[in-house]
């Protein structure tokens, strides 16, 4: 009998090299669609979403440095091999359409690689310690309920104190051009012309106080792409508010403070808001937004509260161009990553019992009070089976680290 039959987890093991290293070269050889602004190649986490395309590229390469760990490669090693990698790949994306070598880069995905080396060296002595990771467990819970506040808070609006101007369907970069038109526009009782405001301080007031939005514009044709009707930018070229169409969805974004740190800018929609238009309708648009919870309506089409839920994390780090369907899925798996944790840390019932409980009593509460929706039923789903998938995945682990699964108290 060959050592692969005697043993499949080696073979295993190859498998989810092959998967993992596909994954990256399909993530960053393949052409995409040019920035306005090529950064500097010496740029580390700068510029607008620089920090969240840091993270992406660490958490893109924190597989290979596991899956390297699990394979019994030392950390120092794959600290070199994955560093080498990272610069292959960053030296021929010189050569692809829509790509940018970066030092960044390289720096994310061989830190990525090296954590996750750790991480399982880590996990190792986890499970061998019992007492050590059901104190692990709760303090994932802990984390869990972290991150869902930091979540609250980035959704916040951030409005910086520059001088904004109104722009009545423009044509910006990466964006279709909307062939509708705004007759009017107001914030509040002041209307926002298709220029420089004129009373600024009134402007920023109105609208940290989440004061209404009313547009009412001619309908064009539907776009394929995000078309804005009505937006706001500063003097810095920074996006302030934008409502716009894509398809027949109403899409609203509005600055966050996620932006101003380098992360990206989710944004809410009202599903077929204009799929009873025809060309030459007349539109009265109107938004209101208080700590990140928006009510929007298109004529009568309404979507109240129109916000943002604990599974929002994930558009922190990722433009959120996507199907509904998919956003909806990405929000329960982010649920479940977070919670995965607190069931592979807990070596028995009771601490799984407390850990998981503590984190669903934060996903019930926590949203409230830092201004996100209430959590949706498929996202609690999500919390379930993240928290069993870790509880899984321990004992699986346990088995290969020589504890017998008799000795793990129940």
């Amino acid at each position: 009998m060959s050592k692969d039959h005697a043993d499949p987890f080696p073979r295993a093991i190859r498998w989810c090299l092959f998967i993992v290293i596909g994954a990256i070269l399909l993530a960053t050889l393949l052409p995409a669609a040019p920035e306005a602004a090529r950064a500097s190649p010496w740029c580390v986490a700068c510029g607008e979403g620089g920090v969240a395309d840091f993270i992406l590229n660490f958490g893109l390469f924190l597989p290979l440095g596991m899956v390297l760990g699990v394979a019994g490669v030392r950390a120092r090693s794959i600290l070199a091999i994955c560093g080498a990698f990272s610069t292959a790949i960053e030296l021929a994306q010189e050569f692809i359409p829509g790509r940018d070598t970066s030092l960044g880069d390289i720096i994310a995905n061989t830190g990525g690689a090296w954590i996750g080396a750790l991480i399982v060296i880590g996990i190792h002595q986890l499970i061998i310690r019992q007492r050590l990771s059901g104190l692990v467990s709760i303090g994932a819970a802990i984390f869990a309920m972290g991150a869902i506040c930091t979540t609250g808070v980035l959704v916040e609006p951030n409005y910086p104190p520059t001088s904004y101007y109104g722009q009545w369907t423009a044509e910006q970069g990466g964006m279709d051009w909307y062939r509708g038109r705004v007759v009017a526009a107001t914030l509040g009782s002041m209307a926002l012309p298709s220029w420089r405001f004129d009373d600024q301080a009134r402007v920023h007031t109105l609208m940290q106080d989440g004061a209404p939005v009313n547009i009412l514009a001619i309908a064009g044709p539907s776009t394929r792409r995000l078309a804005p009707i009505f937006s706001v930018a500063d003097d810095r070229g920074q996006e302030i508010l934008l409502i716009g169409v894509r398809g027949v969805d109403l899409v609203v974004r509005y600055r966050t403070r996620s932006r101003a740190w380098g992360l990206d800018q989710p944004y809410t929609t009202i599903p077929r808001a204009f799929a009873n238009y025809s060309v030459g309708d007349t539109m009265h648009i109107s938004l209101t937004a208080a700590r990140g919870v928006h009510c929007a309506s298109v004529n009568t089409t309404e979507a109240c509260p129109l916000g943002f839920t604990a599974g929002a994390g994930w558009s922190f780090l990722y433009p959120a161009r996507l199907p509904g369907w998919l956003r909806t899925a990405l929000g329960i798996v982010w649920v479940g990553v977070l919670l995965a944790p607190v069931g592979f840390a807990a070596p028995t019932v009771r601490t799984l019992a407390i850990g998981g409980s503590l984190a669903f009593t934060g996903l019930a509460t926590i949203p409230g009070l830092v201004g996100l929706l209430a959590t949706p039923p498929v996202e609690w789903l999500g919390a379930a089976g993240g928290l069993l998938s870790g509880w899984i995945v321990r004992r699986l682990v346990a088995s290969r680290v020589g504890r017998p699964r008799a000795a793990v108290r129940c």
